[in-house]
Order: C-alpha cells, then structure tokens, then sequence
C-alpha cells in the first residue's frame, strides 16, 4: 500500500484513506482536486496461497475503469 501511495503522490492525488484493513484484506481510496478518485485493494483467501489486486479508477465524468 506504501507504493500505491507514493505514485498516487506524484499525480495529485491526496493522502490516500484506509477504506479495509483487516488480515489479508485491504483497501484504500484518495481523491484529486479535479474530481478523480481511485480504490485499490488487495485480498487473499484462507484457502489460496495467491492475492488478488484491483484498482479502480473513477473520473468526474462518473466513468469507471477496474485494472485487475
């Protein structure tokens, strides 16, 4: 989450908010000044070994991208 939070730095965006942040679940949200905001998370389960990221990306023209 550090690194999602220093690249968000470098384009505006604010300090990012703790959304999730239980054991093997996590996610955090921030917002720029022209209407742009993201939620990026991780998740792992008990019976996988893997974690899943997701990054969503919503503009003020209310569109939504969601990177997995």
């Amino acid at each position: 989450m550090r690194i999602v939070a220093e690249v968000s730095g470098e384009y505006s965006f604010g300090a990012p908010q703790v959304v999730v942040n239980r054991p093997g679940d996590h996610e955090i949200t921030a917002s720029e000044s022209y209407g742009g905001q993201y939620l990026f998370g991780t998740v792992s389960t008990p019976w996988s070994s893997t974690t899943r990221s997701t990054l969503r990306v919503c503009s003020s023209l209310d569109s939504l991208i969601v990177l997995r």
